[in-house]
């Protein structure tokens, strides 16, 4: 999990888990790390479970719209930055102050910059609600898991999604 939006403190929440033989190595998301040991894999299985729990939790509070709104309204405004820019550029026939040179390019960036991260985030949230949906019909041998969800992308999530719903 890369983000979480929950209640529970950061320091609770598992990023991720690597066995090594029979050691847990658990990394949570405030950088924290714990060192397990399993042998019987009883404890894999119920930190899956609590991984699935926190996915769920996250999801159910993140507000999409709110992060579509968001996105919206940055490339609304790294677009119009920069097409003030080009305008101001035209007018100037190519010496453009930098009064307004070097704003309109911070700015576009930023706004650029932003609009990307809630494009990850939207994605994130996406993928993870089809490995919801169909982690009950996967099965226990299979790659993709709550812990390995972070290694797929969305597309292929959508695929394995795509393949799980023709079964």
């Amino acid at each position: 999990m890369k983000f979480y939006v929950g209640d529970e403190e950061l320091g609770l929440v598992v990023e991720t888990y690597k066995r090594y033989g029979s050691h847990l190595f658990i990394k949570y998301l405030d950088g924290s790390a714990l060192d397990v040991i399993d042998s019987s894999g009883n404890y894999e299985r119920v930190l899956q479970d609590k991984m699935l729990k926190q996915l769920q939790e996250r999801n159910e509070v993140v507000d999409f719209e709110f992060l579509a709104r968001k996105c919206y309204f940055d490339c609304v405004s790294f677009v119009s930055l920069y097409g003030l820019y080009m305008a101001c550029l035209v007018k100037h026939d190519g010496n453009v102050p930098a009064y307004i040179t070097i704003p309109s390019v911070i700015m576009g960036t930023w706004g650029m910059m932003r609009a990307k991260e809630s494009i990850k985030i939207m994605e994130d949230i996406k993928k993870s609600n089809l490995f919801l949906a169909m982690n009950d019909s996967l099965g226990d041998d299979s790659e993709l898991n709550v812990n390995t969800l972070d290694d797929y992308s969305y597309k292929n999530v959508r695929k394995i999604y795509k393949k799980v719903l023709k079964k």
